[in-house]
């Protein structure tokens, strides 16, 4: 890694400006964490996580666990509920069952127009030929013209002394405007209308993914039964095509994808990680089917060549850091240390923490990278020696283990210093991790 945030930043210096900083590799080693006194569950009392949350999700949750006891994850069940939805209502708009109609109506159902929050209300506008808006069961959605949404809903939850987490605050950000315009889907490009939309998934239900997959996967099909029991769309059933993609490897994934343009499919709700997309978004927009993600918040996804056919209801993690970082600020924080790991992914999470702090007056006074190799006591090393008002970790959760429990070991935990982390980098099986100690 050599560039990574505007500034040039070491343990002590403020971060603030527009130049790159040069981060010294010669730094990592491979030194393992030192053992330590054990620990409790309440080790990590205190840690604050932002995570995307479903706004009003209803009895959707009972719902999902009633279909799938696994199914756990709200905030996904509803992501993929409305993706659902929202391209049954763009059918419904275009009066076409076509992917390329679909994909150039969609954004209209969820920003313009009379507000609806059901399947049924909204469709009578669209009847009507009235401008309609979908807010829906994970939020306002508010599509944007590259595929992202437009607004999000976030929640803050805080581990308890028991290990569990409590959700102590929730916020609704937009996200900022588009500095250019992203090429538009062309409604005569690939399959023609038959008469009934087919949806397809590629959700991955088991691996690291399998939750959030599951929970997804559950919400499709619950918006499948609700709409089906509504006259469906254009007056035909929807045709569920559950073509999941396994564990979310690569062969499994190109294998359901061939599946799934064979089955002729629509719409693919799909696909839960970056993984899965890099693999599934080439081949089935090339064949014109419309693809949108519940899960995969990836900042880079609707950059990407696409004919204008990917779109996701799940706001990219810029947002989120955007968040994290305010709360950091809005805690009353100056001096923050960020952990961040080797990667691009990292570099640029750190640049928006970055940016995001700076917008609220605080600057980072340290940076700890850490990689798969890293010496972890040699970057807390870094972060206790900043002095800083806060920890923020971004790193995944098999780094982010390893790092808070040597700052716990240190004195430096959560009970010492706030500590933030996103969501994606503190799992219930890092905290149990830590307690374990």
């Amino acid at each position: 890694m050599v560039a990574l945030v505007t500034a040039v930043v070491a343990a002590g210096s403020g971060c603030s400006g527009s130049d790159l900083v040069e981060v010294d590799e010669s730094t990592t080693s491979t030194v393992a964490v030192a053992d330590g006194p054990g620990l409790d569950d309440a080790a990590l009392a205190g840690l604050r996580t932002t995570r995307s949350a479903a706004r009003d999700p209803g009895d959707l949750g009972e719902r999902m666990r009633a279909s799938d006891p696994e199914a756990t994850d709200v905030a996904a069940g509803a992501a993929g509920y409305d993706a659902v939805v929202l391209a049954a209502l763009a059918a419904e708009v275009a009066r076409s069952d076509a992917p390329g109609q679909i994909a150039a109506s969609l954004a209209d159902v969820s920003r313009q127009g009379e507000a609806c929050t059901t399947f049924t209300r909204c469709r009578r506008l669209a009847e009507e030929l009235t401008d309609l808006d979908y807010d829906g069961r994970s939020g306002g959605i508010q599509l944007l013209d590259n595929g992202d949404p437009g607004e999000a809903t976030f929640q803050v939850a805080e581990v308890t002394r028991s290990g569990s987490r409590r959700v102590v605050d929730t916020t609704t950000v937009q996200a900022p405007a588009l500095t250019t315009r992203p090429p538009t889907a062309d409604r005569l490009y690939g399959p023609g209308p038959d008469g009934a939309l087919r949806v397809g998934t590629l959700l991955p239900v088991t691996g690291p993914a399998a939750v959030a997959g599951r929970s997804a996967l559950a919400g499709v099909r619950l918006a499948v039964a609700d709409i089906d029991g509504d006259r469906g769309v254009l007056g035909a059933p929807v045709e569920l095509v559950a073509d999941e993609s396994g564990d979310g490897s690569v062969e499994a994934t190109k294998a359901a994808v061939q599946r799934l343009i064979d089955q002729g499919v629509d719409v693919v709700v799909g696909g839960a990680t970056e993984a899965i997309d890099a693999v599934a978004i080439g081949p089935l927009t090339d064949a014109g089917i419309l693809m949108i993600s519940p899960t995969d918040r990836n900042r880079f996804l609707s950059a990407l060549p696409d004919r204008g056919l990917f779109h996701r209801v799940v706001p990219s993690e810029e947002l989120e850091v955007q968040v994290l970082g305010r709360l950091v600020g809005d805690d009353g924080s100056v001096r923050v240390a960020i952990v961040l790991a080797d990667s691009d992914e990292g570099e640029n999470r750190a640049n928006d923490l970055n940016a995001s702090l700076n917008s609220v007056g605080a600057e980072v006074t340290a940076l700890a990278v850490v990689g798969a190799e890293t010496d972890v006591a040699g970057a807390v090393d870094r972060v206790v020696g900043a002095d800083a008002q806060a920890v923020v970790v971004l790193t995944p959760p098999e780094i982010s283990g390893p790092v808070l429990r040597e700052l716990v070991r240190r004195g430096q935990g959560p009970a010492t210093v706030p500590t933030y982390a996103l969501s994606s980098s503190v799992d219930d099986a890092v905290v149990a991790f830590v307690g374990d100690g």
